[in-house]
């Protein structure tokens, strides 16, 4: 028998005794953990008193940041026994579209600078584009560029924001869509049409961007890109159950390793503050995500990314110089405009864009 395991097991058993060394790294062991308790305590402090700063002086909603968890006093199962009132920091808000009150020290915070809802006052501006997809200042442009070779599209359509019922199975349609050998890589990439394409819903802004980029054709890519939306949508395609969970596990792979490591987990959480979601958001999202079915997805295509090629999306295309007049009439006409797309000059970009009046842009002549 081995005598080290038999002093670790039973300390004296066949008149061995206990052995200092093992007494030595308990009590060691024992040091370093209150050690490790008191840095914990001594930094959640801290991070209760610099939450508490910013929600007076930027008005963040201190709920979304605050960790939870009974403390003593935290009635049941808190170390403070029966019988204790349960601590603010307690009261846990559950992810997801119907959120719980705030804690009361934290809701009294709020009420004293009476925060404006959605995103802290830091990033009002993400919040602008309503506004402009409701009422384009600029419907859709092409920017004539003496620099570039090749064509870049851009599409934007109102989306969907972080809580909204379809927020899953929209980026399960989206996953899959541009996935790896996906209809994108091959009817756009593989037949040489564009470089490459991008497909996000911006769930802060709750807006939709299609990215068709160094296109060979920019015409041609555009009708691809349309006509693989609208197979999905009228049925002519269909999502089958392998590639439904092939979409999952690359976008739930894709979440998770969003925060892989400590200093991605914490500056998620703390960027939750200021995005109007909660701490826990990723693992809500994750959880809806698994429940996402095949008709979902094709749901979630069908009404949110159709209007991607509607006359009320917004398109924009960089174009070399050369080529500008040319896709202003054919994308004018297969985006559903009576009139071709306004053609800008690289000379009209800073009067344009940088505070003229979009009123102005006018068709290039006939």
């Amino acid at each position: 028998k081995d005598p080290l395991r038999q002093r670790r097991a039973g300390g004296g058993r066949e008149g061995l005794p206990p052995d200092p060394q093992d007494e030595a790294a308990r009590e060691s062991l024992r040091r370093a953990s209150a050690g490790l308790a008191k840095t914990l305590d001594e930094a959640r402090s801290f991070y209760e008193a610099l939450v508490s700063e910013l929600g007076r002086l930027g008005g963040v909603q201190l709920g979304r940041l605050l960790p939870t968890g009974g403390g003593e006093g935290g009635g049941e199962g808190g170390e403070g026994g029966e019988g204790g009132e349960r601590s603010p920091l307690a009261i846990k808000q559950a992810a997801g579209p119907r959120l719980e009150s705030l804690p009361l020290e934290a809701a009294a915070a709020a009420e004293a600078v009476q925060p404006s809802p959605g995103p802290a006052r830091l990033l009002t501006g993400v919040r602008s584009v309503h506004v402009q997809l409701e009422r384009p200042l600029l419907g859709g442009a092409v920017v004539a560029l003496s620099a570039i070779e090749n064509a870049y599209v851009l599409l934007s359509a109102r989306g969907v924001g972080p809580h909204h019922p379809d927020v899953a199975a929209l980026r399960v349609a989206i996953e899959h869509l541009t996935a790896l050998e996906g209809d994108f890589w091959v009817r756009l990439r593989g037949a040489g049409l564009t470089y490459g394409a991008s497909l996000y819903n911006l769930p802060e802004s709750e807006r939709l961007q299609l990215t068709l980029y160094r296109c060979g054709d920019a015409l041609a890519a555009y009708s691809a890109s349309k006509e693989i939306i609208a197979e999905y949508a009228s049925g002519a395609a269909t999502l089958s159950q392998v590639d439904l969970e092939g979409a999952k596990s690359s976008l739930t792979y894709n979440l998770i390793s969003s925060t892989s490591n400590k200093p991605a987990a914490v500056s998620a959480q703390w960027a939750a503050g200021y995005t109007g979601v909660q701490a826990d958001y990723t693992g809500w999202l994750l959880s809806k995500v698994e429940e996402v079915t095949a008709a979902d997805a094709l749901r979630a295509l069908s009404a949110h990314l159709t209007p991607l090629f509607e006359a009320s999306a917004v398109l924009v295309v960089s174009s070399p110089a050369g080529k500008a007049k040319e896709l202003a009439d054919s994308l004018g006409e297969v985006h559903g405009n009576s009139e071709p797309l306004p053609v800008l000059a690289e000379d009209e970009l800073s009067s344009k864009l940088c505070g003229g009046d979009a009123a102005d842009i006018s068709p290039p002549p006939a």
